[in-house]
């Protein structure tokens, strides 16, 4: 019946009145799909299947993934225009270039400023406070990531892009 309602809705009429659907098609299928029917009622259910694929047929536009995207794709050009950067996405860009976690990710090969011998990226002590950033990154450790550049690098490159092509 839901079948019948959406293509009543779409196309009211198209397969008759609520009651003839359930009757000469929603209940012989009922009655034919179940595990105890008896041939007879398996043979009407098929053949008033076949009736109803045949009459939604002539409704519906199938067509297949090649048939789509192939016709799209022949003679695609991508031109890449390089232009500068409007004032406003400068400043936007200068910006987000003094975000933590960005300079975080600047500065990760520059000797860290706790004194320890290992890098900003490598360092327990990062320079970053409050350290947690994206908890849903680490969802084995329920205390997130502190800071650590390999789960800044995506968040911020996206961050950045999206400023120069606004």
């Amino acid at each position: 019946m839901e079948l019948f309602n959406l293509f009543d809705w779409v196309a009211p009429g198209s397969l008759g009145s609520r009651e003839h659907f359930r009757d000469f098609y929603d209940e012989p299928l009922k009655l034919g799909q179940r595990l105890t029917a008896d041939e007879k009622f398996v043979q009407i259910a098929d053949e008033r299947r076949q009736h109803l694929v045949a009459l939604l047929n002539s409704y519906l536009l199938r067509r297949t993934k090649e048939e789509t995207i192939g016709n799209l794709m022949l003679g695609k050009e991508d031109n890449i225009v390089f232009c500068e950067m409007s004032e406003l996405q400068k400043r936007a860009y200068k910006r987000m270039l003094q975000q933590p976690e960005i300079r975080c990710l600047m500065n990760k090969d520059h000797p860290c400023s706790c004194g320890s011998p290992l890098t900003q990226g490598e360092c327990h002590n990062r320079i970053v406070p409050d350290g947690i950033i994206w908890n849903y990154l680490h969802k084995d450790s329920p205390d997130g990531c502190n800071w650590c550049p390999n789960c800044l690098i995506l968040p911020c490159i996206l961050k950045l892009q999206q400023v120069v092509t606004a």
